[in-house]
């Protein structure tokens, strides 16, 4: 997760993302969300390779991560396929609201703000 605010709602905003996860893990995600987001990384795929830069860095990382290059319809057919039940195992495997580091940059303030986080 990434937020950027200022330094006076530096706590208010780690609250707030720490009571989404808790509810993320005890309610997961309802189909018409996951319709979205499917649709949102299908869109977001297809426009980052309007610039040759995109298609460059995605060239880049396949080759630096020593992954095959798989084509825009095979991407869009594994992300078509992802289940609700991928989707709950994936939170119940990752999504540790008890367990969480967070990493706070920029003035004193908003460090002490978040300093005393503890759940």
């Amino acid at each position: 997760l990434y937020a950027g605010v200022g330094p006076e709602n530096a706590r208010q905003t780690t609250d707030l993302l720490h009571e989404q996860l808790v509810k993320l893990r005890r309610h997961g995600v309802e189909t018409h969300e996951i319709d979205l987001a499917k649709a949102k990384l299908r869109g977001h795929l297809i426009l980052s390779l309007e610039t040759n830069g995109h298609r460059m860095a995605r060239l880049g990382n396949a080759a630096a991560l020593g992954r095959p290059l798989l084509s825009v319809d095979e991407v869009i057919h594994r992300l078509d396929t992802v289940s609700a039940v991928q989707i709950e195992q994936a939170i119940d495997l990752y999504v540790q609201p008890d367990h969480l580091n967070l990493t706070v940059i920029g003035p004193k303030e908003a460090c002490v703000a978040v300093d005393t986080i503890q759940r």
